[in-house]
């Protein structure tokens, strides 16, 4: 005769046979059912450490998990000074001809201290700084060369000192510098030159009247004749011979 099977021993009394002995377990009872081969259950597994939203990679190995990384993002590698400011900021990269204060450079370097700035993040700021002053720089020098040109155009059509008339009456003004001491004469064009006030038709002007002043012809004012005792006619045809006879 074959063996009974007693795998599922009992059925019809509402037992589970999961596990082919649990035999006889009476009406309505549930047998658990637990993980074979793994020795796992959900309380077992809820000691794991695995959190949600957690990088849970080298859990149990004594280091902390990490937040996990969206799409697309690097893990950040361990001492990169990008994390916060470093001990000390190396000198910052600076466009070619571009100097910084010192005093202004300290205090930056301060400012980025205090706020935990990257030696990256602290190089975009002066990054953004320097290339803020580059622009203000050439737009004020755009600005000087415009009004020159303003001005020489305006000077060239004077009714008064410009058209046919500016060759000469710029030369007229050397005639100034020529009176001039030679220092004062050098300081004077380098100041106009400078500033551009050399081109401005006002002081342009100004000059040729100077010039014109000095260099036009004047009047010679003449003698008040001589009070003295009126002389007679031989006196005053022989004043050694009437002189020596007295």
């Amino acid at each position: 005769m074959n063996a009974p099977n007693t795998s599922s021993s009992g059925s019809g009394t509402g037992s589970s046979g999961a596990s082919g002995g649990n035999q006889g377990g009476g009406p309505g009872t549930t047998t658990p059912q637990s993980t074979q081969g793994t020795g796992q259950t959900d309380a077992t597994r809820a000691g794991t450490g695995t959190t949600p939203g957690t990088d849970n990679t080298g859990a149990g190995t004594g280091r902390t998990p990490q937040p996990s990384l969206a799409a697309g993002e690097t893990p950040p590698k361990e001492g990169d000074a990008s994390e916060g400011a470093p001990e000390k900021y190396e000198p910052f990269t600076l466009p070619e001809g571009v100097t910084l204060d010192e005093k202004a450079l300290g205090d930056f370097q301060t400012f980025a201290k205090e706020s935990n700035l990257s030696q990256e993040t602290a190089q975009k700021l002066v990054d953004f700084h320097t290339a803020a002053l580059k622009d203000i720089s050439e737009g004020q020098m755009q600005h000087w060369q415009d009004t020159q040109e303003e001005w020489q155009e305006a000077l060239r059509d004077d009714p008064d000192v410009g058209g046919t008339k500016l060759s000469q009456n710029i030369a007229n003004l050397g005639k100034i510098y020529a009176m001039m001491p030679v220092e004062m004469a050098g300081a004077a064009k380098e100041g106009l030159n400078l500033t551009g006030a050399g081109n401005h038709p006002g002081v342009v002007k100004m000059f040729m009247w100077m010039a014109a002043k000095m260099t036009e012809g004047q009047h010679v004012k003449g003698t008040t004749p001589s009070k003295s005792a009126p002389q007679s006619i031989a006196a005053a045809m022989y004043p050694h011979l009437v002189n020596k006879g007295t």
